[in-house]
């Protein structure tokens, strides 16, 4: 499983990946800003593959663009829906809480981060990304079926 972790505080992207590192999370990829995430998952290239990500963690507040910016954006893409994002804030925020569930957030991190929320929140998010993908499965298999028995 590839997890992005998108933060642009240096520091705060080495804590969480020594704490998933620790954890056995050994795919992890680091972006310092919403535009490196852009060029990792190949949005802004239609040539560019986009890239096997399994679970975002990204911060609410970066420089560039916003967390929430970042989030509506990469769920625009059809490809990248499936995609789980856990946005961290510094300041829980009621309003940019429900902002940021809206624009496709899936579940939301209080910094300071909790090491035992974290890893919570990162298992559940990829167990529901499994289901998702097994889901798509099902749904693809079943559709071959179908076309298989119309010919039969």
């Amino acid at each position: 499983m590839s997890l992005l972790i998108v933060d642009d505080i240096p520091s705060q992207r080495i804590l969480l990946k020594a704490i998933l590192n620790t954890n056995g999370y050994k795919d992890i990829q680091l972006a310092a800003s919403a535009q490196d995430v852009f060029k990792q998952l190949g949005i802004d290239n239609p040539e560019q593959p986009l890239t096997n990500i399994n679970l975002i963690i990204m911060d609410i507040n970066m420089a560039d663009i916003n967390g929430i910016e970042a989030c509506h954006k990469i769920k625009a893409i059809p490809q990248l829906q499936d995609i789980p994002i856990i946005i961290m804030t510094g300041t829980p925020d009621e309003e940019k809480l429900q902002q940021a569930y809206q624009a496709g957030a899936t579940d939301y991190l209080a910094k300071p981060i909790n090491k035992f929320e974290l890893l919570s929140r990162v298992q559940s998010a990829l167990r529901l990304k499994q289901e998702i993908d097994q889901r798509k499965q099902c749904k693809e298999e079943l559709k071959l079926l179908k076309e298989n028995l119309k010919t039969t």
